[in-house]
């Protein structure tokens, strides 16, 4: 029964525009018999299915269009899709006509497997023995739902803005499982409101910690929620939230205690490793052949800094990445501890705490510099101390899908404003702050299928 159920969500599973021409879809439905999960353990491998949650399944258009490597002509010249070549100069037109985009159909995937879950768990019965493994299905489908929602809405609309987030448009808000609901697009507040509020609802739900890092976990909850309310620029609530996640747990890696291959890190879960994900698998910027980290990026790096040595490496005389967090060597885009103790020094400088601000900041760099060689930063000024933080983060952070919302949310700050620039073919192209192209197209075949408004580039 399980196994006939586990394969009938993964052929039926469709994206919004398929789902939207029921002819497509719902004529194939197999017998039902086959396809009501009937325990709770049924439901639980819909949501431990790896495949789909951790490895590739978060959009990779931002990490393609950031500014963390460049490209030679003649190699992006070899690029398989129109996506990652288009996206890597920030085209108008991204798709040329494909009828495929991950970024898009990924997330949603999983957003359906939650709510199939969501919508099954209360017709199920169980003993009372069981509550525990109730509340930990129904809190992963929360947060999975939530973190889905997160990626798409970084993705395909803009930035997070008080000034116009009631009149911007999100992405479609998918609550249940039924195929025919029609698509339509809500504000960003919309968007981020259900964000919040399905992340949260896990939190009372969730384990403190995960049996594997690639589970979701109350440690996760609030590391999600502190970088979700980062994006929105509600420091409050991120210092609050990445506080509560690193009082469960905060547990760095001793750069120097790791021996990283040309792909990863570690073969090994890392000990600061909160939840472990992967971006789609783009050529760019995965390839190790092809992308060549940004020089100005790596110079910046201290001489006792040993990121640099960890995290990168030479071939053909060419800066190569190696730092991902992943234990499969494709980039990481999960939730880990180094990023949660940035943002609690970040937010706490914003809001004037700079003695905890600076703290946190030297806590992250004892760990990142050669054994025996790391003098505590001492910065007094809150603007120097910020900027300090920021670069960090740049440094730390680097391909892990982080960077292009940094500069989504940063752009909105005159001090922190930034344009990118790129060369192909003997043409500069840029990306001017708060460019509308920040918001990348929702795909052609959705819009063909709802008629929902497409994003201006």
């Amino acid at each position: 029964m399980r196994s006939k159920y586990i394969l009938y969500i993964a052929m039926s599973f469709c994206s919004l525009s398929a789902c939207e021409k029921q002819d497509e879809f719902l004529s194939v439905k197999p017998n039902d018999a086959l396809s009501t999960p009937e325990t709770l353990n049924d439901l639980t491998l819909l949501l431990n299915n790896e495949n789909l949650f951790n490895q590739g399944g978060d959009p990779a258009l931002g990490a393609i269009s950031g500014e963390e490597y460049y490209i030679l002509t003649p190699q992006w010249e070899t690029l398989y899709t129109p996506n990652e070549k288009n996206a890597y100069f920030w085209a108008k037109d991204i798709y040329q006509g494909s009828p495929y985009n991950s970024d898009w159909n990924s997330p949603y995937e999983q957003i359906y497997y939650a709510n199939t879950v969501l919508d099954y768990l209360p017709k199920i019965s169980y003993i009372p023995q069981e509550q525990s493994l109730y509340d930990h299905i129904k809190g992963s489908a929360l947060f999975s739902r939530g973190y889905a929602s997160y990626s798409l809405v970084q993705t395909f609309a803009m930035p997070y803005d008080s000034a116009t987030f009631n009149t911007s448009l999100g992405v479609p808000i998918r609550l249940n499982s039924d195929p025919n609901e029609k698509s339509t697009r809500p504000s960003i507040r919309e968007n981020y409101e259900q964000i919040v509020n399905d992340v949260k609802a896990s939190v009372d739900l969730l384990p403190d910690f995960p049996d594997k890092p690639t589970h979701p976990s109350k440690w996760a909850a609030f590391a999600l929620l502190a970088r979700i309310s980062l994006a929105t620029r509600d420091y409050k609530a991120a210092y609050g939230f990445s506080d509560q996640c690193l009082k469960l747990k905060m547990t760095l890696t001793d750069y120097n205690t790791l021996s990283p291959s040309t792909s990863s890190m570690s073969t090994n879960f890392l000990e600061e490793d909160i939840y472990q994900r992967e971006l789609s698998g783009y050529v760019i910027p995965q390839s190790r052949t092809r992308c060549i980290i940004n020089p100005e990026l790596y110079m910046q790096y201290e001489p006792n800094d040993i990121r640099k040595e960890k995290m990168f490496y030479l071939n053909r005389d060419y800066i190569r990445f190696r730092g991902s967090y992943s234990i499969r060597g494709n980039l990481y885009s999960g939730l880990a501890v180094d990023e949660i103790l940035l943002i609690r020094a970040e937010t706490a400088v914003r809001m004037g705490n700079l003695t905890q601000g600076l703290k946190d900041l030297n806590e992250l760099l004892k760990y990142r510099f050669k054994t025996g060689t790391f003098s505590p930063l001492d910065i007094k000024d809150q603007s120097s101390l910020l900027k300090r933080i920021i670069w960090e983060r740049r440094k730390e952070l680097v391909n892990r899908g982080l960077r292009w919302t940094d500069l989504r949310r940063l752009n909105l700050e005159e001090s922190f404003k930034t344009t990118l620039s790129r060369e192909l073919n003997n043409v500069t192209y840029q990306l001017l702050p708060n460019d509308k192209k920040y918001a990348f197209p929702i795909p052609d075949r959705e819009i063909e299928l709802t008629g929902m408004p497409q994003n201006e580039r």
